[in-house]
């Protein structure tokens, strides 16, 4: 009976494929409509850039050949300029799938020209001994545990919402992440952690100075091996200490009681030193290069001569990275926690679901690869990565053997509706480019006001201190100083001075603080979990760790 029912299942869903004329992209136009309408939908104003790419080659894939590069909204929303193709939108954590790429053409050109042989399997400690000290949590931890999340060691996310202090250089960051706290054995559990990642770029300048013969930085070898093939150095900028915005960038925006306020540009150097991790900031028009590149296996037709030149035939089977490279990549290491799935979502019709319920269910067996998330849509493989960096939201899907490659990039507010917004972008292009009938919930459901992952209800109690015991300045092993002041307004509160900025970051009034405890518990019970070593406070209460135990994730049995 089950097997009748998948049968009639599947057939239905043939019939309405094929009775769905109006769900295919037969030009340009028509990713205008869908894009145009889910701006209108998700009531969106920023700049927005929308990259497609699809290749129906050798009889792969069922979408047609398209190359779409367009920019909506405004570039500056005061000044009421446009953007365009060439404006430029930071993009994140989508950034360390460039990384990894890096790293992998690294290994394989020192192993080319017969240096010292590394692996995703090698040390890092055995890579840069500095780190193989009494109490560093990378013994026994590999290239591709820290490039894939499964370390076990825990994140502290918070510096990169303040900057890291000026003298802290990417190798001493290292450092900080070698004695970062433990939650799980290595290998046992997929944990996000940037701090983490940003060894992997350390490498990079390891294995760069090999080859180069000279130190260099990420920054350089990205430009070097990367993008100077595919020629796209003027429409790509590096976030960090040196970073100038100019005429080209996408003003990013906060909103505030309904209203788009501008972001300070200042913001957008503190992410650095760990560049490696989301700093790339570029535009629609590099990006369309960058997919051609991901979809072609290393290969470019950027990467080509002009034709007279003698060699064109033997240069056009030249890759800029090898197939294996890229591929390699999108391997799952490792599987995010399963949940209960929402069965019911894959009725057609059954109920409203929103988005966040929807790629709840996608990732139920999802994996983590070497920088990107790897699952499947309506049963077709698809990877993705999202990018948040400070207001801006990047979203970058590649279904491969589809050949089909989406990108959307927004300049802000960093909310749940245009969350919502750049994933129902590239739902509904895949579901018209491959002919299928809508897939997404009708409405973009609007939380404007409401940051992702923020809740803004307060539960913890209101408790009277006596804020001048909290004053003074602080060490932590992670964060470095941190200064608690008095302050007149509010009256009686105390601000917390951390971070490369040095002004104040949090303040309290009349509430639990305990400054440099785990779960950074002064604020009031936001969600700022720093998962660092207990320290005493002032008053002599212990603050304690936010170390819990895990079991073993096995398998991913989707994939």
């Amino acid at each position: 009976m089950f097997l009748f029912i998948r049968i009639l299942y599947s057939l239905l869903t043939l019939v309405m494929v094929w009775h769905c004329t109006k769900c295919v992209i037969h030009s340009k136009k028509d990713v205008d409509a869908i894009v145009e309408a889910e701006i209108s939908n998700c009531q969106h104003k920023a700049g927005l850039g929308v990259v497609v790419v699809s290749r129906n080659n050798n009889g792969r894939g069922i979408a047609q050949n398209l190359s779409y590069t367009k920019a909506f909204g405004f570039k500056n929303i005061e000044e009421k300029t446009l953007a365009d193709e060439d404006t430029m939108f930071c993009i994140g954590s989508l950034t360390k799938h460039f990384t990894t790429t890096l790293i992998l053409h690294l290994l394989e050109l020192m192993q080319k020209k017969g240096y010292r042989q590394y692996s995703l399997q090698s040390p890092i400690t055995e890579i840069d001994p500095a780190l193989n000290f009494s109490g560093s949590q990378f013994v026994n931890t590999t290239l591709e545990d820290i490039m894939s999340h499964r370390t076990g060691i825990a994140e502290v996310f918070g510096q990169f919402w303040v900057g890291y202090h000026k003298n802290v250089s990417r190798q001493n960051l290292t450092v900080i992440a070698a004695k970062l706290p433990r939650l799980a054995d290595n290998r046992a559990k997929y944990i996000y952690n940037n701090h983490v990642f940003t060894v992997a770029g350390h490498v990079a300048e390891i294995l760069g100075e090999v080859l180069l013969n000279r130190p260099v930085s990420w920054e350089e070898l990205v430009q070097k091996f990367l993008f100077d093939p595919l020629r796209i150095n003027s429409l790509v900028k590096f976030a960090g200490n040196n970073f100038s915005s100019g005429e080209k960038l996408a003003t990013p925006y906060l909103t505030k009681n309904g209203e788009y306020h501008r972001l300070d540009d200042n913001v957008l150097t503190l992410i650095e030193p760990a560049g490696p991790a989301g700093s790339l900031c570029m535009s629609p028009k590099a990006m369309k290069i960058w997919m051609d590149f991901l979809i072609e296996r290393g290969y470019s037709s950027a990467y080509l001569p002009p034709k007279p030149f003698a060699n064109y035939s033997l240069y056009k089977r030249m890759p800029i990275v090898s197939p294996s490279s890229i591929t390699e990549t999108w391997e799952p290491r490792v599987c995010f926690p399963s949940h209960k799935g929402l069965k019911a979502f894959r009725v057609s019709g059954s109920r409203s679901f929103t988005m966040n319920e929807y790629i709840r269910e996608r990732r139920e067996h999802a994996g983590y690869g070497l920088g990107w998330i790897a699952s499947k849509h309506r049963g077709y493989r698809s990877l993705d990565h999202s990018g948040g960096f400070y207001n801006y939201l990047s979203l970058l899907s590649v279904f491969p053997d589809q050949n089909i490659s989406i990108f959307t990039s927004s300049a802000g507010p960093y909310t749940t509706t245009t969350r919502n917004l750049l994933w129902r972008v590239h739902y509904n292009i895949f579901d018209h480019l491959m002919g299928l009938p809508p897939s997404i919930p009708e409405k973009c459901i609007n939380h404007s006001l409401s940051p992702v992952g923020v809740s803004h209800t307060n539960k913890t109690p209101v408790v009277k201190v006596d804020v001048k015991n909290y004053a003074g300045t602080y060490y932590h092993p992670v964060h470095g100083l941190l200064a608690v002041e008095t302050s007149a307004e509010p009256a009686s509160g105390l601000n917390l001075i951390w971070g490369a900025m040095e002004t104040p970051v949090l303040s309290a009034v009349h509430r639990r603080l305990c400054v440099n405890c785990a779960s950074m518990e002064f604020c009031g019970g936001c969600p700022i979990r720093m998962h660092s070593e207990a320290i005493r406070d002032p008053t002599g209460r212990s603050c304690s760790s936010h170390v819990t135990a895990t079991s073993r994730i096995s398998s991913c049995p989707l994939l």
